[in-house]
Parts: C-alpha cells; structure tokens; sequence
C-alpha cells in the first residue's frame, strides 16, 4: 500500500490504490457568457390568473380587461444570469419526472436563450451527463465512506424529553 492516493473526505482518510491515468493538465474553461432572464414571463401558480394574463379571453369570444388598473400590474422584471444556472434552476425543479419528459421540460425552458437546436442539445446532452456522472461519484464516495466503518449491530435510540400522555 506504498503507492496510494490519500484524500481526507470530511472526516476520514480514505486510501485509494494507485492506478494510471491520463496524466494531462486540465483544461481551463472560457467564462460563461451573461444572458438576460425575463423572469416577467414566468407563470407561478400563486399569480391569480388576471395577473398572469393582461387580458382573458371570455367564452363568447370576446376579450375582457383584467380587473388590475395599470398601477397594480406588475413590472416587468429582468437578472442577468448563465445558461448553466438556469439549467440548474430547472434541472432542480424537474426532479421527480421521468428522465425523457426532464429532458423535453428542461429543453423547452432553456430555448430561447440558444439561436438553434443543434447547441442546444448539444448543452443539454453534455450537462444531464456531467449531473450523472455527479450523481455516480456521490455515491461511490458514499459507499467508501460506510466501508470505512465495520458495522455488525445497528441499534437505534430514541429519546423522549418532555410531558407524555397515554
């Protein structure tokens, strides 16, 4: 265990046995470069709906005013962000869905901030694998760091600080 890779996650020393590599300096990525975010056209559930919409189609047809006079409306609001962050931002609020309808739903948010299709898979497709491949070492280290500790019994305690009543 002469030639071992010693890292200290947390709070342990973990040993990893050597192996070859690709022993090439990493490559310093460029800025990402700034883009605005309408943040004005994104409909939350807790806008009532005359001020999501400036004006509601009636039935019939016809169009009706939202109650709102021009004072109340809201403004319209602009930040200055990265396409990665907004990534994250939808990433974070698609979890749960199942991986091809994530895939659609993240797609379709981050449209408008690409001029074609092409760089925008492109983006998508190499950001869902590094957030994999995140995903995947968390739990390697996870399971190296449980390793470290040779459990044979679990005991579980609870305790009760406080009035009871049966």
């Amino acid at each position: 265990m002469k030639n071992c890779k010693v890292y200290k996650d947390g709070s342990h020393y973990i040993a990893i046995r050597h192996t070859e590599g690709a022993g090439r300096d990493r490559r310093v990525l460029p800025p990402e470069e700034c883009i605005i975010v309408d943040e004005s056209s994104v409909v939350t559930d807790s806008m009532p709906v005359a001020v999501q919409d400036e004006t509601i189609q009636a039935e019939e047809g016809q169009e009706v005013m939202s109650e709102l006079s021009p004072d109340e409306k809201p403004e319209k609001k602009f930040r200055i962000s990265t396409r990665t962050d907004e990534f994250l931002r939808w990433y974070r609020e698609s979890v749960g869905m199942k991986k091809s309808e994530q895939y659609r739903f993240i797609a379709s948010k981050l449209a408008p901030y690409f001029t074609n299709q092409e760089d925008l898979y492109y983006f998508l497709d190499k950001k869902m694998y590094c957030r994999k491949r995140a995903e995947t070492t968390r739990r390697i280290r996870c399971l190296r760091r449980a390793a470290l500790h040779e459990l044979n019994y679990f005991c579980t305690v609870t305790y009760f600080y406080g009035q009871c009543s049966y």
